[in-house]
């Protein structure tokens, strides 16, 4: 993301949260065109926190699937 602005304490705050060994799921969570996946893009390409993961999954829960899907 060539041209990213602000959005730096919510950066912070979620990269925070990745080394926290007690957080176990993080949830971004807002109506639609806030920001959400630019925010968990920049934070998955930008923040060593993010880079320490063997894997990442993009999913929308806005469609149910059942668990044997995942």
């Amino acid at each position: 993301m060539d041209h990213w602005q602000g959005r730096q304490a919510e950066l912070a705050t979620l990269a925070g949260w990745l080394q926290d060994p007690s957080v176990r799921l993080v949830g971004v969570v807002a109506a639609g065109g806030y920001g959400k996946s630019a925010l968990a893009a920049k934070l998955l390409a930008g923040t060593p926190e993010a880079q320490a993961f063997e894997q990442t999954l993009w999913t929308s829960v806005s469609q149910p699937l059942s668990f044997g899907v995942w």
